[in-house]
């Protein structure tokens, strides 16, 4: 989950600043009406950075997400690992009582033959 939020803010942070149309200008230019120059006037594009406060916020929102998912995870994490360590404590002593019923129930099937043999 986390991976999936900061992906979308790389994907977010890429769009803040982009290169494009910012506006016209009018720009004068001389032509030649028959034997004469004049003068005219046109209007021609003017490039330049655009800074998307839409996209920040998108950014900073999947970010906070991101941090959000990474803080539970780890705290997930931290809630488990004690839970594994009583886990192995009580694994180790059921397995210990295993084996002393299957000696116990070997001793009791070697008393059983020893009474029904003779």
């Amino acid at each position: 989950m986390r991976h999936q939020y900061q992906s979308q803010a790389h994907y977010w942070n890429g769009r803040i600043r982009t290169w494009g149309l910012v506006g016209y200008q009018w720009q004068s230019y001389w032509y030649k009406d028959g034997k004469r120059w004049r003068q005219g006037w046109r209007q021609v594009p003017v490039y330049g950075w655009i800074h998307d406060a839409q996209a920040e916020a998108n950014r900073n929102a999947m970010q906070q997400a991101a941090n959000t998912a990474a803080q539970m995870r780890d705290a997930v994490r931290q809630q488990g690992q004690p839970q594994m360590g009583n886990n192995q404590g009580q694994i180790a002593l059921l397995q210990q009582r295993i084996a002393t019923l299957q000696q116990e129930l070997q001793r009791l099937r070697q008393q059983q033959a020893a009474g029904s043999s003779p």
